[in-house]
């Protein structure tokens, strides 16, 4: 903790001395409202790309379950079944993306109070610790929010697996475990959105009692 107070502090001076060359926002209200109001942005579109991601990834694998119960390996339903992985992929980016903006959005805003605080002679320990501990409580709510990233990843993954085996086989052998593969997945859609966007509503409650 020492370590990361004396490289911001440092930061702080380099800040004065580079004021006029753009080292960060000045912390006047109207800046420090709109910086909020950024990361709550950010953080919505987490939940609304989470929703999207979700949906998308369950739609895929119900597709997947109808051809394998369909016993339809056929070209075309090969073809669907790389469309739909290429469109879980895009919308696990576009998730990612959301998510990567919010913790700039978050480190933008803690740096201009911290640059703030660090400026006052009378309360700067008091302001200081209370930026601090609201930073890493928004931050493991964005560290668990990560977790679940790599739970949609790994169903990506599986899919992406299947896909393969397809390609490369086209055959049914052990069809019946992959149909299992595919039910779970489905179960297990909303659980990884209700869990995602726990964090995140988390998150948004944080920014709101800033």
């Amino acid at each position: 903790m020492n370590f990361y107070r004396t490289l911001r502090s440092l930061c702080v001076a380099v800040c004065a001395l580079a004021l006029s060359a753009g080292c960060g926002k000045e912390a006047t209200i109207d800046n420090i409202n709109d910086s909020k109001s950024d990361l709550k942005e950010s953080l919505g579109q987490v939940n609304t790309e989470a929703d999207e991601t979700t949906e998308n990834i369950e739609s895929a694998y119900t597709q997947l379950k109808t051809v394998l119960d369909e016993m339809n390996l056929s070209d075309e339903s090969i073809k669907l079944l790389e469309a739909n992985l290429e469109s879980m992929k895009s919308k696990y980016d576009d998730l990612k993306s959301a998510l990567d903006d919010s913790k700039d959005n978050a480190e933008d805003l803690f740096d201009m109070l911290m640059r703030r605080a660090e400026e006052n002679q009378t309360y700067k320990e008091k302001m200081v610790a209370s930026i601090e501990e609201k930073q890493k409580q928004l931050a493991a709510k964005m560290d668990a929010a990560n977790e679940v990233m790599e739970k949609i990843e790994k169903s990506i993954q599986k899919y992406d697996d299947i896909v393969g085996y397809f390609q490369v086989e086209k055959g049914l052998d052990g069809i019946d475990g992959y149909i299992t593969d595919a039910e779970e997945a489905i179960k297990a859609g909303n659980i990884l959105n209700e869990e995602i966007k726990s964090h995140i509503n988390d998150g948004l409650d944080l920014v709101g009692a800033l």
